[in-house]
């Protein structure tokens, strides 16, 4: 009797102290899957970055360019990799006055960290 009592308290005890079974696992939640390589980096903000550099190799003194923000800049998409992208730019000519400068620029996404210059105006 006395080993009927034994099992049956460690039993009993079996059932506080045991591991929680486990438990069934929810569903996968389907996930998008990844934008193309060109969708992620071929942006008006890219764009625009790169669209930058170009207006800087134009500029007098190219030290004090100050750029509009890209809330500031107006964008089309033409097609997936090209954009013509329209900003300001305020920056010192010749003689030290500081100046705003209207520009144009139509820039061609090529691959990771590439971008044509299409067309360029600065007025």
């Amino acid at each position: 009797m006395k080993i009927i009592k034994v099992v049956l308290c460690l039993l009993a005890l079996g059932v506080f102290f045991m591991p929680d079974a486990p438990r069934s696992t929810p569903a996968p939640v389907p996930v998008k899957a990844p934008q193309s390589r060109i969708s992620a980096e071929s942006n008006q903000n890219v764009a625009y970055e790169f669209a930058k550099g170009f207006v800087e190799d134009r500029l007098k003194s190219p030290s004090t360019a100050k750029f509009a923000s890209h809330w500031d800049m107006k964008y089309e998409k033409v097609d997936a990799r090209t954009w013509k992208l329209w900003f300001y730019v305020d920056s010192q000519n010749t003689l030290g006055a500081t100046v705003r400068t209207q520009c144009y620029a139509k820039m061609m996404y090529l691959g990771p960290d590439s971008w044509k210059l299409l067309d360029i105006k600065l007025q």
